[in-house]
C-alpha cells in the first residue's frame, strides 16, 4: 500500500485494478495494444502493391529491383554532384 500514497483516488483505482490482472489478461492487453499500432502502420501502406509483387516469381521480383537499381544509377548520373558531395 505504501505504493500508492500521495497518488489521487483515481490512480490507486487503476493500480490496483492493473494489479488484480491475471497473466493472461496483460497478453491480452498488449495484444490489443500491439493490434492498434499495426492498424495505424497499415493506413499508410499500399498492400495493394505488396500483393502484386507477391504473385511475381522471386526471379521476377529480383528482375523488377534491378531494373529498379539502373533506373537509379540513370537518375545519380543525370544530376551534377555538388560541392559538398566531391
Amino acid at each position: 500500500m505504501e505504493l500508492l500514497m500521495g497518488k489521487s483516488p483515481g490512480d490507486c483505482i487503476k493500480y490496483r485494478a492493473e494489479i488484480s490482472m491475471s497473466g493472461e489478461q496483460q497478453r491480452a492487453k498488449e495484444i490489443s495494444s500491439i493490434d492498434l499500432i499495426i492498424q495505424l502502420y497499415k493506413k499508410d501502406v499500399d498492400r495493394t502493391l505488396l500483393r502484386e509483387n507477391l504473385k511475381l516469381t522471386p526471379a521476377q521480383r529480383v528482375e523488377k529491383f534491378g531494373e529498379f537499381l539502373r533506373q537509379q544509377a540513370a537518375l545519380r548520373g543525370a544530376f551534377p554532384k555538388s560541392a559538398e558531395e566531391s
